[in-house]
């Protein structure tokens, strides 16, 4: 098992031949609350260049080569604009944008390679997947031999950045995450004990810990730690982007479930492909041998509801309307299949109204 740091010895002696140079990203952010400081700098907690983050990018992306070409594709990874994502084409090219949000405070090189894992796990994770038009279309060419597969979750790539891709990447530096063990705090470390026997595991664990927390850090939101989990409990499944803490719950999960994915299958990519993009129970059956379906390992249910079925949304108008809360709020009221009724309360010197489409939104008081 190669690790990203292996492949990019290599390859910043290739790049430093071609004489490629860029100037250093930001320094580092400052560690949370709880979160015990390492005695001395570790490998994975320096600093990275532009162009080093797409090196161990492209790593990760050369591990999972096998698995993409399982599919019929292939992974690259280019440097450009502004956002950090995937772009899944009909030619089963699945390529890997390094944008310039990838370049704020606090990038380390294990941020770097858990991003990148990331990434990865939105062509390879499975289910439970994204609904909106790009995935739609590309259920649609799945049919026709192109795409390869449909986007997983955020909170599905971020399980499957720890429980599989990093675990695989990192599983064999036994020494370097041995020297995680003063990255985390006694509450975590009693959390990976807990679940793992070996010292070997339990360090792999300390070090998917630690990620998670820079990985809050590197966010910039709102604190968040492994040792402050979410209390949140969704009524539907979340496929887009979660809170911090939430995902930081997530990182973390995939540290503590032993399931990992056996073999290059993505979990729930089983035809008929039209379910995948809705509330199937049967996805989810397909996709169980590849995750913790309960204890510490499980997905949050900050985000992820598990045996879900569609809501019947028949006693609440297609276009949501307007109710009161208990406490006297007025507030906008609506309902989806995959989340069920929401009731979202107006703002102090606002009220909800009826729009001229029937859509309820709260305005300001008028009286």
């Amino acid at each position: 098992m190669r690790s990203a740091e292996t492949f990019l010895a290599v390859a910043i002696a290739t790049s430093a031949i071609m004489g490629c140079s860029s100037p250093p990203a930001e320094g580092l952010g400052e560690d949370l609350d709880g979160v015990e400081a390492p005695v001395m700098a570790l490998a994975g907690d320096e600093p990275v260049s532009e162009s080093e983050v797409k090196l161990i990018v492209e790593g990760v992306a050369a591990d999972y080569a096998a698995d993409a070409q399982a599919h019929g594709a292939q992974f690259t990874v280019r440097v450009m604009g502004s956002s950090t994502h995937i772009d899944i084409a009909a030619d089963r090219t699945w390529n890997i944008v390094v944008g310039t949000d990838f370049f704020r405070a606090g990038l380390t090189r294990d941020l770097a390679t858990f991003i990148g894992c990331h990434e990865v796990g939105h062509a390879l994770g499975g289910f439970p997947f994204k609904d909106g038009p790009p995935q739609r279309t590309q259920v649609d060419g799945l049919a026709e031999g192109q795409f390869g597969t449909v986007s997983a979750s955020e909170g599905q790539a971020d399980y499957f950045a720890s429980k599989d891709c990093l675990a695989r990447i990192w599983g064999d530096d036994i020494d370097e995450n041995s020297a995680y063990r003063t990255r985390v705090s006694p509450a975590t470390r009693a959390r990976c004990d807990g679940v793992w026997a070996s010292d070997a595991e339990r360090d792999l664990c300390y070090r998917l810990a630690a990620v998670a927390n820079d990985f809050g850090v590197w966010l910039g939101r709102t604190p968040a730690s492994t040792d402050t989990p979410s209390t949140r409990v969704l009524t539907g499944t979340n496929v887009n982007n979660m809170a911090a803490q939430c995902r930081v719950d997530t990182i973390f999960a995939g540290a503590l479930c032993p399931v990992r994915n056996p073999g290059a299958d993505i979990p729930g990519l089983v035809p008929p492909y039209a379910r995948l993009v809705e509330i199937d129970p049967t996805v989810e059956a397909d996709a169980a041998y590849a995750a913790c379906a309960e204890g510490p390992g499980a997905r949050p249910r900050c985000w992820f509801r598990p045996n879900s079925t569609p809501y019947d949304c028949s006693s609440v108008p297609e276009a949501g309307d307007c109710v009161v809360t208990e406490e006297g709020v007025s507030a906008e009221r609506i309902c989806s299949p995959r989340m069920g009724i929401e009731i979202f309360p107006c703002a102090v010197g606002t009220s909800c109204e009826l729009e001229e489409g029937g859509f309820p939104v709260c305005e300001l008081d008028t009286n």
